[in-house]
């Protein structure tokens, strides 16, 4: 039997150890976030470079989408901005924090990073301009990693939109304007390669899974997808591409083919063009239905229908600046439907009764073997190691 003094060197011994891995796993989550930050302010900052070059070297088609880009990515933020901290005010001072969030809108993602910290002075200032702010989500019960994805996504949701409003509509503007032009700067190939590395760094939103192997398959996948929209945007616009083959003439009706659609780029223009053009009006006409149905259900429910300033103003601009990131996701997504819709990475479910389910996946993957010792068949052993 061991003596009183030694079994309390050991639990002494114990909880060192953890502070000690609480204070490492600590400091590598701030690691992370300062990445992060620096990662898309740079960004940001070479992309505003990239389109004032634009304009100095006389491209001035690209000069227009990469501020298109930049207009869109901006009234987003502000939108968010507005919607996240702002819903409860009236329609008239809604509007007021948006055209006041409006020129500072590339600082909202870093804004929302800061606010997630909940300190107590910012808070007090957004009270005191009639903002609210956002609620301190309380840790619950599940797998610890997951408790971690799910404390990054409310503090990296600004980073998140910022990729996919202002990251991958840029870089592929980019990519697409070094193989039209051969103008390979090292501005150009820097700021692709830091919107490739914000892009790739964010995979991790729909990769979780109990089964750390399945994690790391998911993260490739996203990765996967990124570089291959890259990839397809270098093979359209290279020059090497070139004209279809004129051999193919009486197949392909080549002689009676208007000029523009003689190339890979021109092909692959008119197709966007067409897509965009039918998920405009797709859209268009759902949001009609959208309108419609919330004024039915409201008039059945005897409720008081929803304020004209949502109808007019609201919903429609949602609906316009909705098309970008759904064109990009669309665009995007290949690999990444096999952890979404196959691996079920974005339910919760697993992680939430992962007590339940970390046994099971490891008899599934390991057989009756590595389980623990019989039990009585009534519960699993709560100290089973993650898998």
């Amino acid at each position: 039997m061991a003596s009183p003094s030694l079994e309390s060197q050991a639990s002494g011994a114990e909880r060192v150890s953890r502070r000690r891995r609480g204070s490492t796993w600590d400091a590598l989550l701030y690691a992370h976030d300062a990445l992060t930050i620096a990662f898309s302010v740079s960004d940001i900052v070479l992309d505003i470079l990239v389109t004032i070059k634009f304009a100095q070297d006389g491209h001035v088609g690209f000069f227009i989408a990469s501020c298109c880009i930049f207009a869109v990515a901006q009234a987003s933020y502000a939108l968010i901005f507005t919607s996240s901290f702002a819903s409860h005010l009236s329609d008239g001072k809604r509007l007021l924090v948006f055209l006041a969030a409006l020129p500072l809108a590339q600082l909202i993602p870093l804004f929302s990073w800061v606010e997630s910290l909940h300190w107590p002075s910012l808070a007090l200032a957004m009270r005191a301009i009639g903002l609210q702010p956002s609620a301190q989500v309380c840790p619950a019960s599940g797998d610890s990693l997951w408790l971690v994805f799910r404390a990054k996504f409310a503090a990296h949701s600004g980073f998140l939109a910022e990729a996919v409003l202002e990251a991958v509509p840029q870089c592929v503007l980019q990519t697409a304007h070094i193989m039209w032009t051969g103008d390979y700067s090292p501005l150009a190939i820097t700021s692709i390669f830091l919107s490739v590395i914000v892009i790739v760094t964010k995979g991790w939103v729909v990769s979780f899974s109990l089964h750390r192997p399945t994690l790391a398959l998911n993260s490739l996948c996203v990765a996967g997808d990124v570089f291959g929209l890259f990839a397809t945007v270098c093979w359209i616009f290279s020059r090497d591409a070139g004209n279809l083959d004129a051999r193919d003439e009486a197949a392909l009706g080549f002689l009676l083919t208007p000029p523009f659609l003689r190339s890979a780029a021109g092909v692959l223009s008119a197709s966007l063009a067409v897509a965009a053009a039918a998920l405009l009006a797709t859209s268009l006409v759902l949001l009609g239905f959208g309108l419609c149905e919330d004024s039915l259900c409201h008039r059945r429910r005897h409720e008081p229908p929803t304020h004209a300033f949502d109808k007019l103003l609201v919903c429609p601009a949602v609906w316009m600046l909705a098309q970008l990131p759904a064109v990009v996701i669309l665009a995007s997504i290949r690999l990444s439907l096999l952890p979404i819709l196959l691996f079920r990475s974005l339910d919760a479910e697993h992680a939430i009764h992962s007590s339940f389910y970390r046994p099971l996946f490891r008899y599934l993957a390991h057989g009756a073997e590595s389980t623990p010792q019989d039990t009585g068949g009534v519960q699993a052993s709560p100290h089973i190691s993650p898998i």
